[in-house]
């Protein structure tokens, strides 16, 4: 048997019937879910240039990624989700 905060934390996660554990730990969390945004990581699998031809989209820079996580922490929404994609408002969900 696993003992311990995290491992309890995390079954918590899954059972949706359960109280809320950030409400005791005051740890909140965020999901940012960008557009491809220009990485190492992008740029190791894909050229720029052609991603963006390719997909008729310009490519996130890290600003614009830094400018959504500012306004997740503004919206303040505990277990929030929101969706970068390029030249358009951050969408919030839920």
């Amino acid at each position: 048997m696993v003992e311990g905060k995290a491992y309890i934390h995390h079954r918590s996660y899954a059972n949706c019937s359960r109280p809320k554990p950030w409400q005791d730990d005051q740890i909140k969390s965020y999901a940012l879910c960008p557009w491809f945004a220009d990485t190492d990581l992008v740029k190791e699998t894909i050229e720029i240039s052609k991603l963006e031809k390719k997909s008729k989209f310009r490519v996130l820079t890290v600003e614009d990624v830094g400018n959504a996580f500012d306004q997740a922490l503004e919206a303040d929404q505990n277990g929030g989700v929101f969706i970068i994609f390029p030249d358009a408002p951050v969408i919030q969900f839920p």
